[in-house]
């Protein structure tokens, strides 16, 4: 009987496109939404959502006309979005319009 030996991983990330930092349409589904709390809220209710689109993720805040929305939710706006320095697949998104 011969000996099994493992196949090496291939890191196939490298060879998916990251973030790119600039103004554009952020199209995806919310991943996670949750209520940021502050003294300065109180009638103005204020969310933070992670969304993913595609192999991309992009964390900021919602935009008011979808405050309807929720986790699972498709949704598309336009946004400044700068990649983060940790991970070339994530990115943050601010300033949301043409919702």
């Amino acid at each position: 009987m011969g000996t099994y030996k493992a196949k090496p991983r291939v890191d196939l990330s490298n060879l998916v496109p990251g973030v790119v930092g600039g103004t554009y349409n952020v199209m995806g589904e919310i991943t996670s939404l949750k209520r940021v709390h502050n003294r300065f809220d109180a009638h103005n209710p204020r969310y933070t959502i992670w969304v993913q689109s595609g192999n991309n993720r992009f964390f900021g805040t919602l935009p008011r006309h979808l405050l309807g929305a929720s986790v699972g939710s498709w949704i598309e706006f336009r946004a400044e979005v700068e990649q983060s320095p940790d991970n070339r697949h994530v990115g943050f998104f601010k300033r949301p319009r043409k919702v």
